[in-house]
């Protein structure tokens, strides 16, 4: 098949994968990365096969800008060789005004609307009887299709040098758990199911007694009740909001570090960060020099929990590279270097303190 080739304007498109990579050109990856590149594709199997040193690379070769979970919005620029030239409206950056450029394999994105329906709009027939995920008929598949009607608008914030404020997630889920199975109820998606990253989005069709039924760019999809979270109120308000950030952030204690990372498969310094915000619904910059501009102000003597310390060259003085998550007690939880795995260390004692140049929070 002849791939697909450029096309002028604009494009709103869906992530498909679990997780995408978003390399920095399309001769980024290299051949160790290939099963990273398709679709259906192995994120795990890739992470677990790479050495220290071939980490590392990600980094020092700079192949990687960031990575979008599944079901997440991306603007195509264009499209040339099979690749898609891409911004990511919710990570925002002043690399570029329509949120955090890259590329991805144009087979991991859908022209699917990722939207959330209305109370009134959403129901599943109940004449239709699913017995299970294998075992169902195309005429029941059409009929709760043919029921559910997508109509919501999302808020995308792109702006660096301003407060953030928490957005309101009306009726959808949030994978809570490290990894998510969904069982996929369409016979053309080609899978049974899909291992979903941590705080992947879908919009919520029913709830019943030990399931939650979710809208997916591969048709309908079935996650267990436990492992995940139903948005429908402002989650990121109240005085414990910096102790919950904390708290999510000791659960991956130990994860391994990932140059780019925006995932439970690994997380780089500041997508650590980025992500235990998006926990709780607060959308902050992408990256730590970005993320240092944002916020206000918080003194170096009233720390609190959840507010994010930052680290630059030249004792402070020089570029901003390295961003930790303040949890109490004078220590920091942190994702380290392509050589470590998420820590926590007492600022007293850590090795890059002298660094140390700018403190910030993000809530009230």
């Amino acid at each position: 098949m002849k791939p697909f080739e450029y096309r002028p304007g604009l494009k709103n498109m869906t992530v498909s994968v679990p997780v995408a990579a978003v390399w920095t050109t399309p001769e980024s990856p290299r051949a160790m990365d290939v099963s990273v590149l398709h679709n259906p594709m192995d994120m795990r199997g890739w992470i677990g096969s790479l050495t220290t040193d071939e980490r590392l690379d990600l980094c020092i070769s700079n192949r990687i800008q960031t990575q979008v979970l599944y079901a997440e919005e991306v603007v195509v620029l264009e499209v040339r060789d099979g690749w898609a030239n891409i911004r990511i409206p919710n990570q925002a950056t002043t690399k570029d005004p329509l949120g955090y450029p890259g590329w991805v394999p144009y087979i991991q994105l859908t022209e699917w609307s990722r939207d959330v329906a209305h109370d009134s709009g959403v129901r599943l027939n109940a004449q239709v009887q699913i017995n299970s995920y294998e075992q169902k008929s195309a005429e029941a598949q059409e009929q709760m299709n043919a029921q559910v009607q997508i109509n919501d608008q999302e808020q995308m914030n792109t702006v660096v040098n301003t407060r953030m404020h928490a957005q309101v997630q009306n009726k959808r889920v949030q994978v809570r758990a490290k990894f998510a199975r969904m069982a996929l109820l369409s016979e053309k998606a080609g899978v049974s199911y899909l291992e979903l990253s941590y705080l992947t989005r879908l919009p919520l069709m029913e709830v019943r007694d030990t399931e939650v039924y979710v809208h997916s760019p591969h048709g309908v999809g079935v996650l267990n009740k436990t492992d995940v979270t139903i948005l429908d109120h402002c989650i990121g308000t109240g005085l414990d909001l910096g102790s919950r950030i904390a708290a999510e952030a000791s659960r991956f204690l130990d994860l391994a570090y990932l140059w780019g990372g925006l995932s439970s498969y690994g997380y780089d310094c500041s997508g650590f960060a980025y992500s235990m915000y998006a926990s709780q619904g607060i959308t902050i910059p992408r990256d730590a020099s970005d993320q240092a501009l944002a916020g206000t102000e918080a003194a170096s003597n009233q720390l609190r929990p959840g507010d994010l310390l930052f680290f630059a060259y030249e004792e402070g003085k020089g570029r901003i590279h390295h961003v930790g998550i303040y949890i109490g007690d004078g220590k920091m939880i942190h994702s380290p270097d392509s050589k470590s795995c998420i820590e926590v260390v007492e600022l007293t004692s850590y090795k890059l303190i002298k660094e140390h140049c700018a403190s910030r929070r993000y809530y009230d």
